[in-house]
């Protein structure tokens, strides 16, 4: 299934914006609910996204099918998008960039 809006910032990668990725199998069955994979905290602590990404991840820390987790090296730009492919909601809260869109 498709998700209504999913908008990556300033994203170069012509598989998410070109419509190509419609043509690829689809996902049958969500494996997680909701998703997320990002920046949580940086050094300034609370005053980055005014401390929603913070509070966020602790509200879904012990819920099984939601994945809130800061980005690591081990997943690149096609585990990215397969993850999100296999979630039922992509979560994006606020950053700190103004240009990043949201929806």
């Amino acid at each position: 299934t498709w998700k209504d809006i999913v908008i990556p910032g300033l994203e170069p990668e012509k598989a998410f914006w070109s419509g190509s990725l419609r043509k690829q199998k689809e996902v049958k069955r969500a494996k997680t609910f909701a998703y997320f994979r990002g920046t949580i905290a940086n050094k300034l602590g609370k005053q980055y996204s005014k401390g929603i990404r913070i509070k966020m991840k602790e509200a879904f820390k012990d819920i099984k099918d939601v994945v809130f987790t800061e980005q690591h090296s081990s997943c690149d730009k096609t585990c990215y998008r397969e993850e999100m492919r296999a979630s039922t909601f992509c979560l994006c809260p606020r950053g700190w960039s103004p240009w990043t869109l949201r929806a």
